[in-house]
């Protein structure tokens, strides 16, 4: 975990994370939009105020739109939602020795070396999100916290607010591919395992694509009333009735 190195006066992160809330709340108050690709005007209601918190210098912290994402073999993949928070000049921190970290510094390349990004940008989250999957759905391909600040809550946060935004968006559930590594991550936040959705119904074997093993694919619903009908009765983590 990073320590600061430069003193930021308690006003000025004070002044930085009201901008950030006020942000966030004006555009929760805007008319909903289905619409993913947020427009980078918009991006900074991304940025969990934690994740400012933490930060060396909050005012430098940004969150940057990317192009596209680079896979196996070269094949070239543009996501509806692929952003990258830097803070601006803090320096890279990134163990590269660290798997997840590789991708993040994977995709810093990419951005530097299209005029994106500078050098001493310093990478804090990687998330890269797609509604292409499945109708009414949205599935987060990457998220990644810089190995520097997880534990400190940022993670958490993050999806308590991109929640928010994607339900506000009018999709109806949030999902992804996992690892042994995360799952308890996803599972404590309100995600289910694939295999514990109603097997009896075929909307909810087909309600997401499972590329991995079932019990590593985890999703969230958003109405409880979709929560119910879709989740096996004896994994609810709700009530069964209102």
């Amino acid at each position: 975990m990073i320590d600061r190195q430069l003193e930021i006066p308690e006003r000025v992160l004070t002044a930085v994370l009201d901008a950030n809330r006020r942000k966030f709340s004006e555009w929760s108050s805007s008319p909903p939009s289905r619409k993913l690709r947020l427009p980078e005007e918009d991006l900074g209601i991304l940025i969990p105020p934690r994740l400012l918190e933490v930060a060396e210098n909050p005012g430098k912290v940004e969150a940057v739109k990317l192009d596209h994402w680079v896979g196996r073999l070269d094949q070239e993949f543009k996501p509806a939602l692929h952003v990258l928070i830097v803070e601006r000049g803090a320096g890279d921190t990134l163990d590269t020795g660290e798997s997840w970290n590789e991708t993040i510094a994977d995709t810093k390349e990419i951005a530097v070396s299209e005029g994106r990004l500078e050098s001493d940008d310093r990478p804090l989250l990687f998330l890269m999100a797609d509604d292409g999957w499945t109708p009414n759905g949205v599935k987060v391909l990457s998220f990644i916290v810089n190995s520097a600040y997880r534990g400190t809550g940022i993670g958490s946060q993050f999806y308590e607010r991109f929640e928010a935004i994607v339900s506000k968006m009018g999709y109806s559930f949030i999902f992804g591919d996992n690892e042994l590594g995360n799952i308890g991550f996803f599972l404590g936040i309100g995600r289910y395992r694939a295999n514990e959705l109603n097997q009896e119904l075929e909307t909810s074997r087909s309600l997401v694509p499972q590329y991995k093993r079932a019990e590593f694919t985890t999703v969230k619903f958003f109405n409880p009333g979709l929560e119910r009908q879709m989740v096996d009765p004896k994994f609810l983590k709700i009530p069964a009735h209102d």
